[in-house]
């Protein structure tokens, strides 16, 4: 079906794929496999859980420059890479840039920087995601685990709406991975951050080496 959909079309117009829950965790490289190969291009392609969350989303993204950043960094000494990230991000977005670190209470000053109104949203550190309850999969910010020092998708969802629709980006193993329900929400930090408002999410399926997560944010 969706192979026969994107047969006639041109290669470089957009796809929004809305899955039920059977498919609703699907990889966004699952859409290879689903077009036509012209001359090894392949068209962009979302996934979004609802068509709702998928329209806020195209009108939101639509033709907005990127004025402020957030970036949440980790302050633990065992990511030896963080450093780099940071400056990676920096030579790119210049005074354009705020850098919170992981130091202190981290829930407390994330919960309050995502109210204000950022473009893109960077959060940098270890990542866990729990398959059995998804909604405490986490982002950690300090290597000593203590609850002050992590955000989970649970508390995302505290936040009621966040900043201007923003970018965010998860530089953390296993950040982009979701359980869809009955309902179709999509569980976990992706989701969480979806259905708070962020327009798109940047993030990984899969355990990352610190290297590769300081490259990343470079290319």
């Amino acid at each position: 079906l969706f192979a026969s959909f994107f047969k006639d079309q041109p290669i470089d117009r957009g796809s929004i794929i809305v899955g039920t829950s059977i498919i609703g965790s699907w990889p966004v490289d699952a859409a290879e496999a689903m077009q036509p190969n012209n001359a090894g291009s392949i068209r962009p392609t979302t996934f979004a859980p609802t068509i709702s969350v998928a329209s806020a989303a195209c009108k939101s993204a639509r033709g907005r420059p990127i004025e402020k950043v957030l970036l949440l960094s980790y302050s633990g000494e065992d990511l030896t890479e963080i450093e780099q990230e940071i400056d990676s991000i920096r030579a790119a977005y210049g005074a354009r840039l705020t850098v919170l670190s992981g130091d202190g209470d981290v829930k407390v000053k994330v919960m309050a920087a995502l109210s204000a109104p950022y473009d893109v949203v960077h959060f940098c550190g270890h990542g866990s995601f729990d398959y059995l309850q998804p909604m405490r999969s986490q982002i950690c910010f300090r290597n000593d685990r203590d609850s002050n020092g992590v955000i989970t998708a649970a508390d995302i969802l505290q936040c009621g709406s966040i900043g201007r629709h923003p970018i965010v980006v998860l530089s953390a193993c296993t950040s982009a991975l979701v359980l869809p329900n009955g309902s179709n929400n999509f569980l976990g930090l992706a989701g969480a951050f979806i259905r708070t408002g962020a327009t798109s999410i940047v993030g990984a399926r899969w355990p990352i080496s610190d290297a590769v997560a300081a490259a990343f944010p470079k290319h």
